[in-house]
């Protein structure tokens, strides 16, 4: 692969088993996985997994794998036929396929744990970092995932493939990512982790004459996602810690976490870490129900969070508290 796309090669180097590649969007992450794992492949006879949070998602990715495959595909033999269904990435031998490697989709990973896949050295968690709300048992999915494929064999890498969305989220928390800079960071020996800052280039050049970087102003947030690799979704607007007086309103389950809403002096809606431990908790979606009451529209609850928001009427103690809220008014409210 030229200069120009991504390079694989320098976090190979490394040798780590868990391999974290964030950062600008379009500079050829993914494509640079898929020739990795079809060398694998064709050299060694090793399969991959493709994950994808949703079904949805899985479907896309097995319908268009192969799209941009074609400067890999035409170097092959003319009688290796390389194609893709549902679960599988295969080569069509008359009425036999033999397997190059398997599409999962995490949210249905239960399904697959009486499965085996000895043949399987390499995992690729394509997309990892979300814009959408994050389900409370995503990371530990994945970890029973990985847990089924790996079946106590050394060897298997592990890859975790995103855009530049957000710093906060559950995946880095739970590997315990606090901060990382251009380049290859080594987290706890086993980790490593590359952020790509910027487009080449050659290819910065050719993302500014695309009509989503001329759509918004030139150094508008999406732009330096686009072309820089800045987070998108960490943006600090109405996130501060309020010291005044304040009204308990009622406490909310959000992911792992709880969060407390109180209603400040001047009638501004207040998401804190801070509770009220014998206060009324409401809870988003019925998996995480317990003994919590869930959020309908009859309560019409997250309403009042959008008109607030319309409004300027509102404060997130954190960053990470308003990310989980916005993101539920972008899926089930607005």
């Amino acid at each position: 692969m030229s200069a120009k796309f991504y390079d694989l090669r320098p976090i190979l180097k490394k040798d780590k088993p868990i391999n974290v590649i964030c950062g600008v969007r379009s500079n050829g992450k993914t494509y640079a996985l898929k020739n990795y794992v079809l060398d694998k492949f064709f050299k060694d006879g090793k399969q991959f997994v493709w994950i994808r949070g949703t079904e949805d998602e899985t479907t896309n990715a097995s319908d268009t794998w192969l799209f941009d495959m074609d400067p890999y595909l035409l170097k092959l033999p003319q009688d290796i036929i390389v194609r893709t269904n549902s679960k599988h990435v295969y080569i069509k031998n008359g009425k036999d396929k033999e397997i190059i490697g398997h599409f999962i989709t995490l949210s249905t990973q239960y399904k697959y744990k009486s499965a085996s896949f000895p043949k399987v050295d390499t995992i690729i968690y394509d997309e990892m970092l979300k814009s959408r709300w994050y389900r409370k048992a995503e990371v530990n999915d994945l970890r029973e995932l990985i847990n089924t494929v790996q079946r106590f064999r050394s060897g298997v890498k592990l890859f975790l493939l995103s855009n530049s969305l957000s710093f906060n989220n559950p995946y880095f928390e739970s590997m315990g990512i606090k901060k990382f800079s251009k380049g290859i960071t080594i987290l706890d020996g086993t980790k490593a982790i590359e952020y790509c800052d910027e487009l080449s280039i050659e290819l910065a050049k050719e993302s500014k004459k695309g009509i989503a970087f001329l759509f918004g102003k030139r150094d508008d947030e999406y732009n330096n996602y686009a072309t820089k690799g800045t987070f998108l979704m960490d943006n600090n607007t109405f996130v501060m810690k309020y010291e005044g007086i304040k009204m308990f309103k009622y406490n909310l389950e959000v992911g792992n976490d709880i969060v407390g809403l109180w209603l400040t002096k001047n009638k501004k809606l207040y998401f804190s870490k801070s509770i009220n431990p014998t206060g009324k908790t409401y809870t988003l979606f019925k998996q995480d129900l317990g003994e919590n009451i869930v959020i309908t529209k009859e309560h019409n609850l997250g309403q009042s969070w959008l008109s607030s928001l319309y409004t300027n009427n509102i404060i997130f103690e954190t960053l990470k508290i308003k990310q989980h809220i916005l993101m539920y008014i972008k899926q089930h409210i607005y």
